[in-house]
C-alpha cells in the first residue's frame, strides 16, 4: 500500500511540475527527480506568510452561492473577522525512502509566537504533541475576537484544558497496528521505496506528452521559474485533454507502461497486473470510444470554466515560483494570490542531512484523549436542548437527534448526533425516557409503589421533582416531548411534507 501511495505522490509531483515536455519543463522535472533520489533524509527550513481577509472570503462565498443559484447564507460563521496575517516558521525532516516526516512549526501573530510542537507522519501512523493542541488553542484565542465570550476562553476552562494536556506528551491520531495491520503487512509497507518509480514518471511525461508544452516554466540562472494565472491553469486542463484526443496512442502506451511499473513496484498479484494490461488493451482497441470519452471530458471542463463563479475564482488567482540549486542546497520561493481573499508567500531551503526519524513511544491513543476533551465540553458547554427529526412512514421508527449546546464548539466537538427508536400510539410519537433524560442531563426517580416516574433538572431541586406521564412497551418507558414543558423546557413542533421535527430548548 505504501508504494501505491508513493506512486500516486510521484504522479502528483509531475502534475505540480506543470505538465509539459519543453526543454525547460523536462529539465525542471529532472531536477526534481534528482533531488528526491539524491537525498536519503532531507531537511526543509522555511517561512510561510499567510494574509487572509475573512470579510472578503465571506463575500466571495456568498457571491459564489448566488451565481450558482443557491442560498447566499454561508454555513458556519467564521470566528475571525477582517484581515489577519500569520507567519509560519517551520522545519520539516523527510525520510524519502521510508516515507516518514517530522514537522516542527511555530506561528507568529501580532508580535507573539505560538509553538505547535512536533508532528510525526508516516504510512504507519500519525502523532502530534500536546503542544500542538495548546498552540492551536492559544492562536485561536488571540484571533477569534468575536468569540471571546465562548466557554472555551473562560479562565476555568483554560486551566482545566492545560492541566489535561500536561498529562500526556504526545497523542496518536492513528496507528496501523492498532487498526489490525499485521507485523508482516507492516514490514511490507515500510520497505524502502525503489528509485525506479521516479524514472517511470519521467518516462511517462517524456513519452506521453512529447509534443505538449505549457509555456509556464522558464530556465533562470541555477534553476527554473514558474508563472501562471488562473485562466492559464484552467486552460491547461482543456489543452491537455485536447492533446490526448489528438494523440491517444502514445498517451495510452506511456500510461500503460507507467501503471505496469508502478503496479509491479506496489506488489500487486499477477492477476491484478493482467487485469491492468487487459484494460489498456481494450482502450487501445477501441480508440474511437476513448477519443469520445476524452472529448466529453474536455467539453465538460470547458463548460465549467465558463461558469461565472469559476471565472471569478480563476481571474483572481496567480502563482509564481522560483526553484534554484546552489552547492546541493535547493531554494524555493512561491507566491500565491487568490484575489483579494488571500495571499501566501513562502521561502524555503532543502538539503540532505545525516539524521534518523524516530517516532514517539509514549503517546496516548486518540480515543482516550478524545474522552478527556469531551468531558471538558460536557462540563463547560452542557446540552441545553435537542432537535429530533423523523418520518412516520419510515419502517425503522428511528429519529435523528442532534443536541443543542450553549456555545459553539470551536476546537473540540463532542458527538452531538444520535439515533433514537420511537413508539407511536394514537398518532403520537414517544421517545425512550431514559435516553431523553440522559441527553438533556435530567435525573429521574422511579416510585415502585405508584409506578410513576419523577424527574428533576439538578440535585439542588431534587425535592421538587415533577411527575411525567409515560408509556410502557417491552419493558421500556417512553415519553412524549411535551412532558418536558413541566421542567421549564420550550417545545416547538413542525410537520413539513411528512418530515416531523420537534425542538426542546431550555
Amino acid at each position: 500500500m505504501r508504494k501505491k501511495i508513493a506512486a500516486l505522490l510521484a504522479t502528483l509531483m509531475c502534475i505540480l511540475a506543470f505538465t509539459g515536455c519543453s526543454k525547460a519543463e523536462l529539465n525542471y522535472l529532472q531536477m526534481s527527480v534528482d533531488m528526491l533520489q539524491g537525498m536519503k533524509v532531507a531537511e526543509t527550513k522555511g517561512t510561510t506568510t499567510v494574509t487572509m481577509d475573512f470579510d472578503a472570503l465571506d463575500k466571495f462565498m456568498q457571491d459564489t452561492a448566488k451565481t450558482m443559484g443557491g442560498s447566499a447564507t454561508v454555513l458556519g460563521e467564521s470566528p475571525i473577522k477582517g484581515k489577519e496575517t500569520v507567519q509560519l516558521d517551520y522545519v520539516m525532516t523527510m525520510d524519502m525512502e521510508k516515507i516518514k516526516f517530522v514537522f516542527d512549526v511555530n506561528a507568529k501573530y501580532k508580535g507573539n509566537t505560538y509553538e505547535f510542537g512536533k508532528i510525526y507522519y508516516s504510512m504507519e501512523g500519525m502523532y502530534v504533541s500536546a503542544q500542538t493542541f495548546q498552540g492551536m488553542y492559544d492562536l485561536m484565542k488571540a484571533t477569534a475576537q468575536s468569540y471571546q465570550d465562548n466557554y472555551m476562553f473562560s479562565e476555568a476552562y483554560e486551566k482545566d484544558f492545560k492541566a489535561a494536556l500536561a498529562k500526556q506528551e504526545y497523542i496518536c491520531l492513528y496507528n496501523l497496528q492498532d487498526l489490525g495491520v499485521s507485523d508482516a503487512e507492516l514490514q511490507a509497507i515500510t520497505t524502502p521505496m525503489s528509485n525506479d518509480i521516479y524514472k517511470a514518471v519521467f518516462d511517462l511525461y517524456k513519452n506521453a506528452f512529447s509534443g505538449f508544452s505549457t509555456d509556464m516554466v522558464k530556465e533562470i540562472p541555477n534553476g527554473f521559474g514558474i508563472e501562471a494565472s488562473g485562466e492559464q491553469v484552467g486552460q491547461l486542463l482543456v489543452s491537455m485533454l485536447d492533446y490526448i484526443i489528438k494523440n491517444p496512442e502514445p498517451v495510452l502506451n506511456a500510461f500503460e507502461e507507467y501503471i505496469v511499473i508502478a503496479s509491479e513496484l506496489s506488489g500487486v498479484t499477477g492477476q491484478e497486473l493482467a487485469d491492468v494490461k487487459t484494460a489498456f488493451a481494450q482502450m487501445k482497441a477501441e480508440v474511437d470510444i476513448f477519443r469520445q470519452t476524452m472529448t466529453q471530458a474536455k467539453d465538460m471542463v470547458a463548460a465549467v470554466l465558463q461558469q461565472t463563479a469559476v471565472k471569478n475564482a480563476l481571474q483572481g488567482f496567480s502563482y509564481k515560483a522560483e526553484i534554484t540549486k546552489n552547492n546541493d542546497v535547493y531554494t524555493t520561493t512561491e507566491d500565491y494570490v487568490m484575489g483579494d481573499v488571500c495571499t501566501i508567500t513562502t521561502k524555503a531551503t532543502t538539503q540532505a542531512v545525516n539524521s534518523a526519524i524516530t517516532f514517539p513511544t509514549n503517546a496516548v491513543d486518540l480515543d482516550t484523549f478524545g474522552e478527556t476533551m469531551s468531558s471538558l465540553v460536557e462540563k463547560y458547554n452542557p446540552i441545553v436542548g435537542i432537535d429530533a427529526m423523523w418520518v412516520l412512514e419510515d419502517e425503522t421508527k428511528e429519529a435523528n437527534v442532534s443536541m443543542k449546546r450553549k456555545d459553539a464548539d470551536l476546537l473540540f466537538h463532542a458527538d452531538d448526533m444520535s439515533t433514537l427508536s420511537y413508539l407511536v400510539e394514537d398518532g403520537r410519537v414517544y421517545f425512550p425516557l431514559r435516553d431523553m433524560c440522559d441527553i438533556l442531563g435530567v435525573s429521574l426517580t422511579w416510585d415502585k409503589d405508584t409506578k410513576t416516574v419523577s424527574v428533576y433538572a439538578d440535585k439542588e431541586n431534587a425535592d421538587k421533582a415533577v411527575k411525567l406521564e409515560t408509556k410502557l412497551a417491552d419493558g421500556i418507558s417512553y415519553v412524549g416531548v411535551r412532558e418536558f414543558e413541566k421542567l421549564g423546557y420550550t417545545i416547538t413542533y413542525t410537520n413539513t411534507d411528512g418530515i416531523h421535527e420537534a425542538t426542546v430548548t431550555k
